[in-house]
């Protein structure tokens, strides 16, 4: 029995070596923390985890979680995106208790995306060596970094894999290869974050037309690989359809159907700036490797940017120009409406899709990818004898390493000089040995120890995901300070019945553990139907009397300050929180002394269900701007968007006041209702109005209006009635057709083209 070849075995080793640093970087990364400087992971802990887990819930349980009750009177869940519903590796760790799951699914992505980026490498043609530290640097400064926002680890995965089919259909089409590209650009959609799979794929796109027409020979054969790719890249997305069109549908539905200001693209102000990137980038002192977040921007180690000098001169000039010019272009947009690249920005958000997006420093990944490609093309050529590695040119390589080890030490920070010049004298001690194969090799591999040792002790600890601390999402809590537990929750919800129970300020936004299933009106969601932004934008937080009355809202439990000059106490406590957190505790200590919480009842609050008689018509930013200040009587009458042409009961004689109705059964995806009208008129529904539910009078079709602005109403008729809303969305039902489509033509076009082969190869031996 044959084993593998030197190239295969070559393989199987930088993906050990990968896997090696991948342990390494996680243990680095995921080691207690220090006593100051973290990142607090607030979006981990208060969205991801417990969107997560509840999603995780309902698929273990046989259900699909299309809609999502708990939050802003309930939203689309699938559609949401970011809780990757429909992706594999949802579905793979649906069963996993939540705080084992998370951290287990980030590190095997961070570990799969490295192995890809070390495959995609080895498709470039580059050594073993060289592959593996590419394997790592991507791991490392692309994945791991981006744990506190797991779909984004999710969506990066896949780019590399992206790039290697690209990679390998340039060089031969094969259509096993094909199918990959159609199987990773499906993937890549489904895994949550589509800011970053449009940025992917835009990078994709650019690096087929790049090798095609450089690897082809002709502009004919360039032009069918170029469109065979597409049509791979299309038919993936095809094939993501199920998620792509709901989540499409809600982007519509929500200010991402157009273009965002700058302040909206920009929410995150000023923390991570192009000038604070690059900064990071010669600093080599702990810190978060997230390429678009804070300080830690586009580190990938100094040996590595003296690398990226060698591989701009001794690489093929048709491959690493390009990667470089596309990763500067990328740098100066990341920047957005506030740098110097704010005008070409204005030009790039113009594109479809891309002006919906928020923060653009996440554009730097495309800099991050050329500079570990480029880099990793330096370390392979360097000291390489044979005419594609003149002396001159290796004079040359040596020369632009010296600049770019001097302009580091110039601008790095403390520690950064010395780095810049080993590497640099590693890189003389290469291009000195070129003769000498296995001193050459030697240095190559002090030069990888010096690459990833840099990044290993410029990675900061910070010990969140190896166990995830849940308690804190097991409860509602202002930095730690108990607001309401799970017990006191389920007393309030009981007395409530089927009204809602608010708890502001507090996190997590929605429920996790014993809190899962707790219905608000807080919203952290990305995505939101656009009548919630726009009511939550025009509503002073102090003045919510009227919405916690339209919205069914029986209680309300509010943590106040007793005292006015209570900040310094509260900053005290954030840092007893932090304190905390890192320690493990139970996140339940004395609160400070200006801290204290209101149970309130709100004897205003309309019922869940209700029996109107009279509905009058109004813009929609009208209806809004009623329940924003107050100023109509909900009770007398439901607001509607324009005429039902149905029979309202006759003024003269209808009830003054509404009547509740009564709910049978309220499942996320059906609610039944029972209402005993004395009259014709409305039956309201305090659930928020979303294409795709569709409701039934006594088993007859009825329209959903809007009521409100926000919610759900039908037309009854006088007598009893049984209403049942169901969640049936279109744009999910033509997405899994289109899915199907896809799927069936990804499978029939390779046989269609083998069938059509053999027929021509037949022909031509007749």
């Amino acid at each position: 029995m044959r084993g593998p070849g030197p190239s295969a075995r070559a393989t199987l080793g930088a993906l050990a070596l990968v896997a090696v640093a991948a342990v390494l970087f996680w243990e680095r990364f995921d080691a207690a923390p220090p006593a100051r400087g973290l990142l607090f992971p607030a979006d981990l802990l208060n969205y991801y985890y417990p969107r997560g887990d509840a999603v995780a819930r309902r698929l273990a349980a046989g259900e699909l979680p299309l809609w999502n009750p708990s939050l802003c009177g309930g939203i689309p869940e699938l559609a949401t995106a970011q809780t990757a519903v429909l992706s594999p590796q949802t579905w793979l760790t649906s069963r996993l208790p939540g705080g084992l799951a998370l951290p287990l699914r980030i590190f095997a992505e961070s570990l799969l995306g490295g192995a890809f980026m070390a495959l995609f490498l080895r498709g470039l043609g580059l050594g073993a060596l060289a592959a593996a530290a590419g394997g790592a640097l991507y791991e490392a400064t692309c994945l791991l970094g981006e744990s506190f926002w797991p779909p984004m680890v999710s969506t990066l995965l896949w780019l590399p894999w992206l790039l290697l089919c690209i990679e390998c259909l340039a060089q031969r089409w094969q259509w096993r290869w094909w199918l990959a590209l159609v199987a990773g650009s499906a993937l890549q959609i489904l895994a949550g974050f589509p800011q970053l799979a449009v940025y992917s794929l835009q990078l994709a796109a650019v690096y087929a037309l790049l090798r095609s027409v450089s690897l082809r020979g002709s502009a004919a054969s360039a032009s069918k690989a170029c469109i065979g790719m597409a049509a791979a890249v299309i038919l993936g997305a095809g094939v993501a359809g199920a998620q792509l069109l709901p989540t499409a549908e809600l982007a519509g539905q929500s200010r991402r159907g157009a273009a965002l200001s700058p302040e909206e693209v920009h929410y995150l102000g000023s923390t991570a700036d192009l000038a604070s990137a690059l900064r990071s980038s010669v600093d080599p002192a702990p810190k978060l490797l997230a390429f678009d977040y804070g300080g830690g921007g586009n580190y990938a180690g100094i040996a590595t940017l003296v690398l990226l000098a060698v591989g701009a001169v001794l690489g093929p000039s048709a491959l690493v120009l390009p990667l470089l010019g596309l990763g500067a272009l990328a740098l100066l947009l990341s920047d957005g409406y506030r740098g110097p690249g704010a005008a070409l920005y204005r030009l790039y958000a113009e594109l479809p899709v891309v002006g919906a997006f928020r923060s653009p420093e996440r554009l730097r990944l495309v800099t991050g990818v050329g500079v570990i490609v480029v880099a990793c093309i330096g370390l392979d050529r360097l000291g390489r004898a044979g005419p594609s590695a003149s002396p001159r040119r290796a004079l040359a390589a040596l020369g632009a390493a010296a600049l770019a080890a001097a302009t580091v030490a110039v601008l790095g920070a403390a520690g950064a000089a010395p780095r810049a010049a080993l590497a640099w004298l590693l890189v003389g001690a290469a291009t000195a040995a070129r003769s000498r194969p296995a001193w050459v090799q030697a240095v190559r591999a002090l030069l990888v120890a010096l690459m990833l040792g840099d990044v290993f002790l410029a990675t900061g600890a910070y010990g969140s995901l190896r166990s995830l601390p849940t308690a804190w999402t097991d409860r509602f809590h202002v930095l730690g300070h108990t607001v309401l537990d799970a017990r006191g929750l389920a007393e309030l919800q009981e007395r409530a019945g089927w009204q809602r129970v608010e708890v502001e300020l507090a996190m997590p936004a929605t429920g996790a553990g014993p809190l899962a299933g707790s219905d608000r009106l807080r919203c952290l969601e990305p995505l939101l139907p656009r009548a919630w932004q726009d009511l939550f934008a025009a509503l002073p937080r102090q003045a919510r009397a009227t919405l916690y009355d339209v919205a069914s809202v029986a209680w309300v439990v509010r943590p106040r300050r007793a005292q006015p000059d209570a900040d310094e106490d509260m900053t005290r406590s954030y840092a007893a929180f932090q304190a905390r957190y890192r320690a493990g505790a139970d996140p339940a200590p004395d609160p400070p002394p200006g801290f204290r919480v209101e149970i309130l009842a709100n004897e205003g609050a309309l019922p869940r269900a209700y029996w109107v008689a009279q509905a009058e018509v109004r813009g929609a930013d009208e209806i809004l701007a009623h329940v924003a200040r107050g100023d109509f009587d909900f009770r007398r009458a439901v607001l509607l968007e324009r005429d039902a042409g149905a029979a309202a009961a006759d003024p003269a004689q209808a009830p003054l006041e509404l009547r509740p109705a009564r709910i049978v059964s309220h499942a996320p995806e059906r609610v039944e209702i029972e209402v005993d009208a004395p009259g014709a008129g409305f039956l309201v529904l305090t659930d928020t109005w979303y294409p795709g539910w569709e409701a039934s009078v006594d088993g007859r079709v009825s329209e959903i209006l809007r009521a409100n602005g926000l919610f759900r109403a039908v037309p009854v008729p006088a007598g009893a009635s049984r209403v049942v809303f169901t969640y049936r969305p279109r744009s999910f039902r033509r997405g899994l057709a289109l899915s199907a489509a896809s799927l069936a033509l990804a499978g029939a076009l390779p046989l269609g083209a083998h069938a059509w082969r053999r027929r021509r190869d037949r022909s031509a031996l007749r």
